[in-house]
């Protein structure tokens, strides 16, 4: 019926559809994040099949981590390291605790 009242509470929040531009809008919004959260759902399925025929490997690492472990233990501090190598020290730090 026109002119009906439509109280949801999503997320927390509440909306309230009480003309129909209202409601038009709102069902918009719940179908967008339906179709985002079947999108998330495909995603995570397609990296796990993946995974699974070994074809998803991730990145190469960037960072050679036996290199930093190896100046480490000549003595270098994470500074030092990272200068040479043109890296932050968040990294140097990084690969050290691994």
């Amino acid at each position: 019926p026109v002119g009906s009242l439509i109280n949801v509470t999503s997320r927390g929040s509440f909306l309230n559809a009480d003309t129909p531009a209202k409601g038009v809008k709102l069902a918009r919004r719940n179908t967008a994040e339906f179709e985002t959260n079947i999108r998330k759902e495909r995603q995570l399925e397609g990296i796990a099949k993946a995974k699974a025929a070994g074809v998803y490997k991730g990145r190469p690492p960037s960072i050679d981590a036996e290199k930093v472990k190896a100046m480490h233990a000549e003595g270098m501090g994470g500074t030092e390291i990272a200068r040479a190598m043109g890296i932050g020290r968040a990294s140097v730090y990084r690969m050290l605790g691994k």
